[in-house]
């Protein structure tokens, strides 16, 4: 009898075990929701009157209802640095290290495309989840990274507006020290007026995240985890304490 009565309790304890299982999961999908949106970077130079271009896909997630003390929400990037070839050499695009600044930032698809934001506010969430379903639609940054139309910004690193990336050059991808940040402005300057960024445009996809920057720097393979260029490694300082990732 007595051993009836513990074989019985123990199927409760059991039941009970399981129910406070699925209670506490339930709890906390609905307490956690995450969304992600990928986009297109495509990046257009003109170099002596001929247009070259290349594209890489980057994607941003943003997941709330997480533990951080800084921002109800939390995001993470992940992409490669856009490359375009020239005879002048290698053009790069990098997003900066304020590029995702723990969630407590809107990211760059919800600024460039703030209108289908702004039907899911204040539920960041939500917006990303409305940008990610808007495939094929595109939008183009308004940076200002040749010069002479913004002469006061000139020799800064500064971004001009939040939504521009980091220009970077090399003329020797082999080699790493060669590997530089373009000032803000700062292209005219140095490469002269024959060479000019035409365009940035990002576009909304489903496509993979792509993956070649070990392809364009070789150098990078011997690398592992966010390849992560910071001025310290720049024996020029022309990254002034900037830091910029060429794979996130």
């Amino acid at each position: 009898m007595r051993k009836r009565l513990v074989a019985s309790t123990s199927h409760l304890h059991n039941a009970s075990t399981i129910a406070l299982l699925i209670l506490g999961s339930t709890i906390i999908s609905s307490c956690s929701k995450s969304a992600e949106v990928r986009f297109r970077v495509t990046m257009n130079v003109i170099d002596s009157g001929i247009k070259y271009t290349n594209s890489e896909v980057w994607s941003e997630k943003l997941s709330s209802g997480g533990i951080n003390i800084d921002s109800e929400y939390a995001s993470s990037m992940k992409g490669d640095a856009v490359s375009v070839k020239t005879p002048r050499g290698i053009f790069f695009l990098l997003p900066s290290g304020d590029f995702e600044n723990l969630g407590a930032a809107e990211m760059l698809p919800e600024r460039l495309f703030s209108d289908i934001a702004d039907r899911a506010k204040p539920n960041r969430v939500d917006a990303i989840r409305l940008i990610s379903r808007e495939g094929g639609l595109q939008r183009d940054l308004s940076c200002n990274y040749n010069g002479g139309v913004n002469d006061s910004l000139v020799g800064t690193v500064v971004h001009q507006g939040p939504n521009c990336l980091v220009l970077g050059f090399t003329k020797n991808p082999d080699n790493k020290v060669a590997f530089h940040q373009i000032e803000l402005g700062g292209l005219k300057r140095i490469l002269g007026d024959s060479v000019k960024i035409e365009s940035v445009v990002i576009s909304i996809t489903h496509d993979r995240v792509t993956r070649d920057i070990d392809r364009v720097l070789p150098w990078t393979s011997q690398l592992s985890g966010a390849y992560t260029y910071r001025a310290s490694e720049d024996r020029d300082g022309l990254l002034n304490g900037s830091e910029s990732y060429l794979r996130r």
